[in-house]
C-alpha cells in the first residue's frame, strides 16, 4: 500500500499479510566493495562506527537487523514515516510526524521477545535508534517528501520515460533488485 493510501486507510485492520522488514535494507550493503559507502558514512556521523562491518554483504540479513511487519506498515517504516523509540528493555513506542499515520499506528507499544537471546536475538536497539534519527532528520529536512515521491512513483509508473525523467525511480528499483 502506498503511503498516501495508508494515510487514508483509517483504523488498522484486524489482520494482514506480514513480511520480513530490514531496519537497514539490503540495498544499503550493495557495492561496498566498489566504494559506495554513503549510507554507512551517515551512520558513522551519528556515532555508529562499526555498522559497515556489522551489516556488510550477507550480514545485512542478521536477526538484529530484521523483524516481521504487516506489508502496509512495512512500507511506511521504509518510507521513514514512522520509527520506534525505546521506552524500556526491548520495548518501543511508535512515533511519527504524520497525523494520519499516527492514527494508523502511532503511540502503540511494541515489545520484542525471544526464548533464546543468544541464538535468536531481538532487533538491535542501536539500529532502531539510528533508523529513528534518520527518519527525524528526513522529516525536518524535507527529504521524507522526496522519499515518499520516489516510493509512490515506483508503484505508479507503468513504463520508464524516454526522456530519462524517471531515472531516479529506476535507480531505486535496481538497487533493491540487485540487493537480493
Amino acid at each position: 500500500m502506498c503511503p498516501q493510501l495508508a494515510e487514508e486507510a483509517g483504523p488498522e485492520p484486524s489482520w494482514g499479510f506480514t513480511e520480513l522488514c530490514h531496519i537497514f535494507s539490503a540495498s544499503t550493503s550493495v557495492n561496498l566493495e566498489n566504494g559506495d559507502k554513503r549510507t554507512y558514512a551517515i551512520a558513522e556521523s551519528f556515532g555508529y562506527t562499526t555498522i559497515q562491518q556489522d551489516l556488510n554483504g550477507e550480514k545485512i540479513h542478521r536477526l538484529e537487523n530484521v523483524m516481521t511487519m504487516r506489508v502496509d506498515i512495512h512500507r511506511l517504516f521504509d518510507g521513514l514515516l514512522f520509527w520506534l523509540v525505546q521506552t524500556g528493555e526491548d520495548t518501543y513506542k511508535v512515533e511519527t510526524f504524520k497525523p494520519r499515520v499516527d492514527r494508523l499506528c502511532g503511540g502503540r507499544e511494541v515489545k520484542f521477545t525471544t526464548e533464546n537471546p543468544e541464538k535468536l536475538p531481538v532487533p538491535s536497539p542501536q539500529y532502531l535508534a539510528l533508523h529513528a534519527a534518520c527518519a527525524k532528520v528526513a522529516h525536518l529536512s524535507g527529504a521524507a517528501e522526496y522519499i515518499e515521491t520516489i516510493l509512490r512513483d515506483a508503484e505508479e509508473i507503468p513504463v520508464l520515460a524516454a526522456d530519462g525523467s524517471s531515472g531516479e525511480v529506476l535507480t531505486h528499483l535496481l538497487r533493491d533488485v540487485v540487493a537480493y
